[in-house]
């Protein structure tokens, strides 16, 4: 349950990175905005139903919840990682 809560906590503070990565590989304000804003509502959109309708009727040895915390913490905290290495430009950027 911790690794589950350190990937939320993680998720939390995804939207003050991904501008400045976005920023520095020179993507317009307009792509930054709707991958800050609307693909995260899109996506939690379509999502959290499913998910919350499948851990409701899931009946596992390690209870309703646990199994989809873990399997959703693993591709997250992989996702992190690679979004520490990717390459940033060497052009200054402006703050924001």
């Amino acid at each position: 349950m911790l690794w589950a809560d350190l990937s939320l906590q993680l998720m939390e503070n995804l939207p003050n990175i991904i501008p400045l990565q976005l920023k520095w590989l020179g993507a317009s304000d307009r792509l930054i905005g709707f991958v800050k804003d609307s693909l995260q509502a899109i996506l939690t959109l379509c999502y959290v139903p499913v998910i919350g309708m499948q851990s409701d009727r899931h009946r596992g040895p390690l209870g309703r919840r646990r199994p989809f915390l873990l399997w959703c913490s693993i591709p997250v905290c992989l996702f992190l990682v690679c979004l520490g290495f990717a390459e940033r430009s060497r052009a200054p950027c402006k703050p924001f």
